[in-house]
């Protein structure tokens, strides 16, 4: 079996327990993908597909630096259990754009040993970057890679792309690009195209990439018909000399800077940019109406142990909101990786806003339903339901709910952990968690503190806890 480095076995070998699990399997060989490589001067970026003993196939994105051969580790597709995908960026970030990081492979690595894998060895061509025509209204401009196309017969292969004015982000997964390339196969004689893959770059590096080497041939995009006409007519496109070479151009942000909490601190203003609307707003008012309704600490702290004999286990932070809703944070730590996930709550039960760390903007309760109140009864059937939304992610809606039944005896708190005050009464309800398929929780109403906290769940009729440890309360 092959070995790679620690942080690109890091990526493959696991994803957070809410998502997917990736077994550890073994690499068995490693290819550079020749078409879906990207030169930038002396960077190159590129794809080597790592192959995995389960049959399963990984993408590792590269730039290296020829000049220096330093290496950077872009970012992973992974195939999941099943055929689904993920994208790690940096080795470590799941979903979510982040810059890469310093990549050096292993000494008995093939990446070191193999001569075929080396990418500056490799016969690369220069780029070559021809303008199609001037800029548009928006100073954006096609252009084409002569050196990178060719004809063969009346088919042409064309690199193409739109340098952008300004620094974009991808929706998906944020990824800054000014640059994109689209790899074509054009049809002379039917005067149709089909776009094989893409890529987008930011400086010189590739932040994201698509193939699509299915895709049916089409008519010409209309932004492209002339050019392409003129490139058709050609035997040689590299005599193309279009409206002259590429310039290069300094660049500003289109965009916002993109706002992401400080999770490990749980600072609220991140959350704060996306407001709650005033039916919700009136929905907590009235749930925290009264002197006796809010919880009656300012931080609570503690370390959730899960049932069984590995230690899994996660760390809770919940800070007082100034209208009386609860913020929390949930760290989850896997293998050297951390995950975040920061909730909104009425009294940390009925969800309000939620953003977790491998998403690029918040969930924001839409509409709330609930009878949960600071006192729950003996006895008594409680319920909420939340439609949550993606500002920023069209058609991305949520409907998560709980049906809880309070249990009707007490119990000392401190049975739980000894920093717990006073009493606590057990809470049963079953979760729709916005997938449809029901799940069990159950809380412990702090009657103290005024907040309920997960102690656990059912399985099977059985009753299965967590523990407490490191529990520490601030008033």
């Amino acid at each position: 079996m092959m070995r790679l480095t620690p942080a690109c076995c890091m990526a493959l070998t696991l994803l957070p327990a809410s998502v997917y699990a990736v077994p550890a399997n073994s690499v068995t060989d490693i290819h550079w993908d020749k078409d879906n490589t990207v030169r930038v001067g002396e960077n190159i970026n590129t794809v080597y597909r790592i192959a995995m003993a389960d049959g399963s196939s990984n993408h590792l994105w590269l730039n290296v630096d020829c000049a220096t051969q330093a290496k950077t580790l872009l970012y992973m597709n992974l195939q999941l259990p099943g055929g689904k995908k993920i994208r790690a960026y940096g080795g470590n970030s799941f979903a979510r754009y982040i810059p890469g990081v310093p990549f050096e492979p292993e000494a008995d690595s093939p990446l070191s040993t193999d001569p075929a894998l080396d990418i500056c060895q490799q016969k690369v061509p220069q780029t070559r970057w021809v303008a199609l025509s001037g800029t548009d209204k928006s100073g954006d401009q096609p252009l084409i890679d002569v050196n990178n196309s060719h004809r063969e017969g009346n088919i042409l292969t064309l690199r193409l792309a739109t340098d952008y004015a300004q620094i974009h982000r991808e929706d998906k997964y944020a990824a800054p690009y000014d640059f994109k390339i689209s790899q074509m196969q054009v049809n002379c004689s039917r005067r149709q195209a089909r776009v094989e893959r893409t890529f987008s770059l930011n400086s010189q590096f590739v932040t994201d990439d698509s193939t699509t080497p299915d895709t049916a041939f089409a008519p010409l995009p209309s932004p492209l018909a002339a050019s392409v006409q003129t490139l058709c007519s050609l035997e040689n496109i590299g005599q193309f000399t279009g409206s002259g070479p590429r310039v290069e151009r300094q660049k500003t942000a289109a965009d916002a800077p993109l706002v992401i909490p400080d999770f490990e601190n749980n600072d609220p203003s991140a959350l704060a940019h996306f407001p709650l609307p005033a039916a919700v707003n009136g929905v907590i008012q009235q749930a925290l109406k009264g002197e006796n309704a809010a919880p009656t600490f300012s931080r609570l702290t503690f370390t959730q142990v899960w049932p069984g004999n590995d230690d899994s286990h996660a760390v809770t932070r919940i800070d007082r909101l100034p209208d009386g809703s609860t913020l929390t944070l949930d760290t989850l730590m896997l293998k050297g990786v951390t995950f975040y996930s920061q909730y909104q709550r009425l009294f940390n039960i009925v969800n309000l806003k939620e953003w977790d760390s491998m998403q690029n903007s918040p969930l924001i309760g839409q509409s709330v339903e609930t009878n949960f109140s600071a006192a729950p009864v003996v006895g008594q059937q409680y319920r909420w339901k939340t439609v949550l939304k993606n500002e920023k992610e069209t058609g991305n809606t949520k409907t998560k709910s709980q049906a809880c039944l309070v249990e009707r005896q007490w119990h000392d708190a401190s049975m739980l952990n000894e920093k717990f005050p006073g009493r606590y009464i057990e809470v049963s309800c079953t979760d729709d968690r916005g997938d449809g398929r029901a799940m069990s929780s159950d809380y412990a109403w702090l009657e103290n503190l005024r907040i309920f906290i997960r102690i656990g769940y059912q399985e099977e009729g059985q009753k299965k806890r967590f523990t407490f440890k490191d529990v520490a309360i601030i008033r």
